[in-house]
């Protein structure tokens, strides 16, 4: 498997575990994001992975958590689409590259609707918060 089928992999299996974390009690976008996330980084670990792209990723990682878990709206997300994006692009070495015609487009999405599920888990935060008051 080449590094653009292990990426692709990689993202269509976390969005297979986003639907899960969506709809539970789905059993099997669970399952299978799972089994595909496991399936491309072992095909990605076994490739010489470029420290840069890595550092990038785990910012990545750091920057749309905050987006979920607090933070201004979308600021955090939109950073971490663009650390996720060249994350990817500079994971592997020059040779083995992803393409980045594959990469950023992908990665891009990916972001943007890690992005807007975070806003909407926010908002629903919010307002399951803000109506605990008890009766009235």
């Amino acid at each position: 498997m080449g590094p653009n089928s292990a990426f692709l992999l990689l993202v269509f299996g976390l969005l297979g575990i986003y639907c899960e974390l969506i709809w539970p009690g789905r059993v099997l976008p669970g399952v299978l994001g799972a089994a595909a996330v496991l399936a491309a980084a072992y095909f990605l670990v076994h490739e010489s992975l470029q420290s840069t792209g890595l550092v990038l990723l785990a910012a990545a990682i750091l920057l749309l958590l905050g987006e979920a878990l607090g933070g201004p709206y979308f600021v955090l997300g939109f950073l971490g689409t663009i650390a996720l994006t060249a994350g990817f692009v500079l994971l592997l070495p020059d040779s083995r590259r992803i393409n980045p015609e594959i990469a950023i487009p992908v990665s891009v999405a990916f972001g943007t609707v890690t992005t807007l599920l975070a806003s909407v888990a926010k908002r629903a935060r919010r307002n399951k918060w803000s109506g605990t008051d008890g009766p009235k």
